[in-house]
């Protein structure tokens, strides 16, 4: 038996992301492509996030947990909130939008 390599999904977040782009980041490599437009929203987005931490306001997901543990604070560092909620949002994504039980944690 051969090693193949895996396949890599390629998102172009010009466009809205599917099921099909949420499926394929639950089962391996993305390449995203982030196009100046999408920069242009991130970076809006990001400072409207920003000022709210700032203004220690409580933001669902970032200040907080989500989910079931929404009474619980989120972590110190943005960062590795961010990292946190992206680990679990890939496991729902997983669980959620396949019906292959191989695939499910």
């Amino acid at each position: 038996m051969e090693a193949r390599a895996a396949l890599t999904t390629r998102v172009d977040l010009a466009a809205p992301l599917r099921t099909r782009d949420l499926l394929a980041a639950s089962a391996g490599p993305v390449d995203v492509v982030v196009p100046p437009e999408a920069r242009e929203r991130t970076g809006a987005a990001r400072a409207l996030l920003d000022a709210a931490v700032a203004a220690d306001r409580t933001v669902y997901g970032r200040t907080t947990g989500f989910g079931a543990l929404v009474g619980f604070a989120g972590r110190t560092d943005g960062r590795d909130q961010a990292d946190n909620t992206l680990a679990h949002v890939r496991t729902c994504a997983r669980v959620v939008l396949t019906t292959d039980p191989e695939a499910r944690p």
